[in-house]
């Protein structure tokens, strides 16, 4: 049988909840994350059910009048547990990748800046 190795994984934050961590070095420059269109959705203000799952796991789109959520809310990727940092040690692009902004080490949790996602 095939072994699995992950190289990210979701435990206890100290800053918000639950994080994302890193098990391996990640050297500055590299992409950590790819949001692929499978791994999200848009969902219209109009459309929206839940607003608690809503506040918690989506990202406004003001310009769109929406918000983009987890495809399937039982098989959310790691990347939907990145917590806010204001001196974040990952980048996020257009193109929706997500790149190491520092050399970040082993079992380090993995920020970002939530304003770089709104348009």
């Amino acid at each position: 049988m095939k072994q699995i190795t992950t190289k990210l994984v979701v435990r206890q934050s100290k800053i918000h909840g639950v994080g994302c961590f890193t098990r391996v070095f990640i050297k500055k420059g590299q992409d950590v994350l790819d949001f692929f269109e499978a791994d999200y959705k848009f969902v219209p203000i109009t459309k929206v059910t839940d607003w608690e799952l809503t506040a918690w796991y989506c990202y406004p789109d003001l310009e769109r009048g929406g918000y983009y959520c987890p495809s399937d809310f039982s098989r959310i990727s790691a990347g939907w547990y990145l917590n806010h940092s204001p001196k974040p040690n990952l980048r996020t692009f257009q193109d929706e990748r997500i790149t190491a902004l520092r050399d970040i080490g082993a079992g380090e949790e993995l920020t970002i800046n939530y304003k770089d996602l709104t348009p």
